[in-house]
C-alpha cells in the first residue's frame, strides 16, 4: 500500500531491517521524513487510506500467505458495498486487533 500511495504523490517512502526488525523511512507530503517501525507505518497507511477513500486492512501476523489471502478476501468484501463509515470502522478495527497498545491521541 505504501507503493500505492507514492504513486498517488501522498508520500515517498523506502524501508530496510536494523536489528532483524523492518524499519521504513516516510516522507509525507511537505513534512519531514520520519523513521517508523512497522506499527507505525501501518497507521500511517491506515490513516492515509481513510482520507482517501481507500479500503485497506492489514496483514496480521505472522504475515504468511494464509493471512495474505484472507485479509485481501476481507478487502474484496468491503468493496462490495459497505457504507464508508462501516468501511473506515471496520478498516480501524481490524488495526486494533493487530495492535491493540495503539496510541489514538496520535490521530
Amino acid at each position: 500500500m505504501l507503493d500505492h500511495l507514492a504513486s498517488l504523490n501522498l508520500l515517498a517512502w523506502r524501508w530496510g531491517y536494523k536489528d532483524s526488525r523492518a524499519i521504513y523511512w516516510v516522507t509525507e507530503q511537505g513534512k519531514n521524513p520520519r523513521r517508523l517501525d512497522t506499527k507505525q507505518a501501518e497507521e500511517l497507511v491506515l490513516r492515509q487510506c481513510e482520507r482517501q477513500g481507500i479500503i485497506w486492512l492489514p496483514i496480521p501476523p505472522p504475515g504468511g500467505e494464509t493471512q495474505r489471502s484472507e485479509t485481501l478476501r476481507k478487502i474484496e468484501e468491503l468493496r462490495r458495498g459497505l457504507p464508508a463509515q462501516t468501511v473506515a470502522k471496520v478498516m480501524t478495527e481490524a488495526f486494533e486487533r493487530i495492535h491493540p497498545e495503539r496510541d489514538k491521541t496520535a490521530e
